[in-house]
């Protein structure tokens, strides 16, 4: 099953240049192919050190996160993921994340979750503005 959609990143305290701890609070609006529901929400709130700028050092090694899936048919998914991949290319940022599916819908599936956000506005970031951040998601399910 695969989704895509849009997702949004809030931060507490705003993103800053060099990576710190902040609160994420993420919502996410998917549409669906290849399961028994056409449409998901995902939300979820978690803490991470996080940089509006560098990716954190390859050294450090991130907590895991849960995301819960609301799906359109009534039933849910909490997936736990693992940060795997974090790339900054210009005013772009690709964060890939590994999971399992650790209760509801698809107990036990692997998912993976690829989101870039855009247009970085490299002044909010160096003034450490960055409070919210906006991008596009792809979220895959192996049932």
């Amino acid at each position: 099953m695969v989704c895509t959609g849009k997702q949004t990143q809030t931060y507490s305290p705003p993103l800053s240049p060099l990576p710190k701890t902040t609160t994420v609070g993420l919502n996410e609006d998917l549409t669906c192919v290849g399961g028994p529901f056409l449409t998901g929400i995902g939300t979820g709130t978690f803490v991470l050190p996080s940089s509006c700028l560098l990716p954190p050092p390859e050294s450090t090694v991130l907590p895991p996160y849960s995301i819960t899936y609301q799906w359109s048919n009534g039933q849910s998914s909490t997936i736990t993921y693992t940060l795997t991949a974090v790339v900054q290319l210009a005013n772009q940022n690709v964060v890939t994340a590994t999971g399992t599916v650790t209760s509801g819908y698809a107990q036990g599936s692997v998912a993976e979750r690829v989101v870039t956000t855009l247009d970085l506005d490299l002044l909010s970031c160096l003034a450490s503005n960055v409070d919210k951040q906006n991008g596009s998601e792809v979220l895959t399910l192996v049932l």
